[in-house]
Formats: structure tokens, C-alpha cells, sequence
């Protein structure tokens, strides 16, 4: 999945909000020893695929971190991939016309009344794996390696414990 760059103005942005969050000491001693446009162009390019609400909301989230220090990429990133989860769960379920909205809550009474129920899910035995593993070490498969078998007993064992 490719996506454009963050606008350099965001960058900037954003690495106005770690200096004013966490102090231009702290933010510069992260990249001292790196070419500071290099550093924004490679957070523009990782972080092209997220929101600019995403983008808020893992700042947001930062704040009540409690963290001493501004993010790495990969931490920033994964405030921002954890933030864009949070909103899409958050999202309301149906939007009627008028400009009101309906919860998630009130959608499942709406169609409690009208007698809605989902399709039944095909039961999966889930330890299914575990079996397969014992089947194929039972019939001599000498490719499976000795903790595949290990965990599939253990598995197969928590199942009957259970």
C-alpha cells in the first residue's frame, strides 16, 4: 500500500509539538547526530499513510504517556497505527438523515425490534492447528520440528484441562 508523503508543513508541525511537549534539549539530542531534513523526510514518507486526525490523536496520546522522551519512528508510528484502531472502533455505527447520528448500542436495539440477528458463525474447533500437527507426527513426518509437536501437545492438553 503506497501513500504520498506528509506535507513538510506537518512535519514541521509535529516536531513543534515534541519540542513544546518535551523541550528543544531533549528533541535535539534524539537526532543530534542526524541531518535533521532527513530525519523529517523519512517521518513524512512513514507517517504519508495515517490521518492528519490519527496523527493528532497518537499526539494526544503521547501527552498522557507519561514518556520523558520524544518517540523514535517506529514508536510514533505505532502511536499513530494504535490511534487509527481506537477511532475506527470509535466510529458510530448508522448516520440518519437530519444530522443525527446513531450509536453502535442503538443500532443493536433498532434491529433487536425488527428482529435482526447476524448469520450464525461456522464453529472452528480452535485448536484445530494442534491436531493437524499430532496427525502429521503420528504418520512418521519427519519435516515438523520437535517444538511444533511440543506446543500442539500442550495445546491439545490445556483443551482437555479446560
Amino acid at each position: 500500500m503506497s501513500s504520498k508523503p506528509l506535507p513538510s508543513a506537518w512535519v514541521d508541525r509535529l516536531f513543534s509539538r515534541f519540542v513544546a511537549m518535551y523541550g528543544s534539549q531533549k528533541v535535539g539530542a534524539m537526532w543530534a547526530d542526524a541531518d535533521r531534513d532527513e530525519v523529517k523526510g523519512v517521518w513524512a514518507d512513514a507517517l504519508g499513510r495515517y490521518t492528519g486526525e490519527t496523527i493528532a490523536a497518537a499526539v494526544r496520546g503521547l501527552i498522557d504517556s507519561g514518556s520523558q522522551w520524544p518517540p523514535t519512528l517506529p514508536e510514533f508510528s505505532e502511536a499513530c497505527r494504535v490511534a487509527a484502531v481506537n477511532r475506527r472502533d470509535q466510529t458510530l455505527a448508522l448516520a440518519a438523515p437530519g444530522g443525527t447520528v446513531t450509536t453502535r448500542e442503538e443500532a443493536a436495539e433498532i434491529l433487536a425490534k425488527i428482529g435482526y440477528s447476524a448469520p450464525a458463525k461456522p464453529r472452528v474447533d480452535p485448536k484445530a492447528w494442534a491436531h493437524r500437527v499430532l496427525a502429521r507426527a503420528a504418520a512418521g513426518d519427519e519435516t515438523l520440528a520437535l517444538e511444533s509437536i511440543r506446543m500442539a501437545e500442550r495445546a491439545i492438553k490445556a483443551k482437555d484441562a479446560a
